[in-house]
């Protein structure tokens, strides 16, 4: 009697785990079924929870290492992630889209490469009202009710990006930012925590000034035709300071076709293989200003776990930034190898 009690607990256990392990892979398998996306989540068992990531294609934060802090807080709370992107002219048409896509498939969160756009801003606060958890990148919007932002200060980046070209200058000269074109619309440089930064940071050093900001569309072409422009029409100029990679290396080819490599100190930003290259050759990108994308991966999936779980998060999380020159370069080349390694 004992021995068919027993056989009788071990088949229904056996059952219960596999309608758990096939509800695992159905949960699993509905967002990726919904939006065709990327999908971090290798366990048989049930996820938690199922989190959207809403990133633009074109933007280079979204490297491996940012993948990486994701999977890294994926495993810890037991989240599902779907990872899509949008790119094109109508960016924002599509991550609207993406968003309608988020109640569609029933996630329990999503983190949004979001803009200033009144039509998102609400969509967010829909998404709230749904209970959906949303969290920002690349745009603040404390205006919505979105539950945290996560990334870099754009005052600190200014900070780090005009001590870097005072250094580059030797405190002396003219300087010109060349910035994305969704950030035109912070014309004022006491709206634009960027460029008032860079300008706190100028204080110092009375001989150096920011003369120039321009605002280009994304791409390398677009960057080179900018900053011919820049170096054609003002000759003053002998410093620039690039917000991505992207304008980092389109700047690094007029300078070299121009001959200008001597004449122009240039401050780039990220740590894409070549800019990373420039720096430690100590060829025409004197610094670059690095923000710690697995960082804000990690954090942006931690958040979200916090708010299901606590009663409350903060509302703004800062990850870290650093200037990589040639006098850190080695040390963090050998930095990034080593976890690079780790991952494989």
């Amino acid at each position: 009697m004992n021995k068919r009690i027993t056989f009788m607990t071990i088949l229904i256990l056996s059952m219960i785990l596999l309608f758990l392990l096939g509800m695992g892979l159905y949960l699993s398998n509905s967002i990726a079924e919904a939006t065709k996306g990327e999908y971090l989540w290798e366990s048989m068992l049930p996820a938690e929870y199922h989190v959207m990531v809403i990133l633009d294609k074109s933007n280079q934060t979204y490297d491996q290492s940012f993948r990486e802090g994701l999977k890294q807080s994926s495993e810890d709370y037991k989240i599902a992630v779907e990872i899509i992107m949008f790119e094109g002219e109508n960016v924002e048409d599509e991550v609207l889209n993406m968003m309608d896509l988020a109640i569609y498939a029933k996630v329990d969160g999503v983190i949004v490469h979001a803009f200033d756009n009144p039509r998102i801003i609400n969509k967010i606060d829909e998404l709230m009202s749904l209970g959906i958890a949303v969290i920002t990148l690349n745009e603040d919007l404390p205006q919505t009710d979105r539950v945290s932002y996560v990334g870099v200060n754009r005052y600190k980046i200014g900070l780090e990006a005009g001590g870097a070209l005072a250094k580059a200058t030797d405190g002396v000269g003219k300087i010109a930012v060349i910035e994305q074109q969704n950030y035109q619309k912070l014309s004022n440089q006491q709206q634009d925590l960027l460029l008032l930064g860079i300008t706190d940071a100028l204080r110092d050093y009375p001989g150096l000034s920011l003369e120039l900001v321009r605002y280009t569309k994304q791409g390398l072409l677009n960057a080179e035709i900018l900053a011919t422009e820049i170096t054609r029409n003002h000759p003053d100029i002998n410093g620039i300071f690039c917000t991505n990679a992207e304008n980092t290396l389109g700047v690094v080819q007029v300078l070299v076709d121009n001959n200008l490599v001597n004449r122009i100190a240039l401050v780039g930003y990220g740590d894409d293989d070549e800019i990373l290259g420039y720096i430690e050759r100590g060829k025409i990108i004197e610094s670059a200003v690095v923000t710690d994308y697995k960082d804000i991966g990690k954090e942006a999936l931690k958040v979200f776990y916090e708010y299901k779980t606590n009663s409350y998060v903060p509302s703004y999380i800062n990850t870290a930034l650093q200037v990589i020159d040639e006098e850190n370069i080695a040390a963090y080349m050998t930095e990034k190898s080593e976890a690079y390694d780790e991952n494989q």
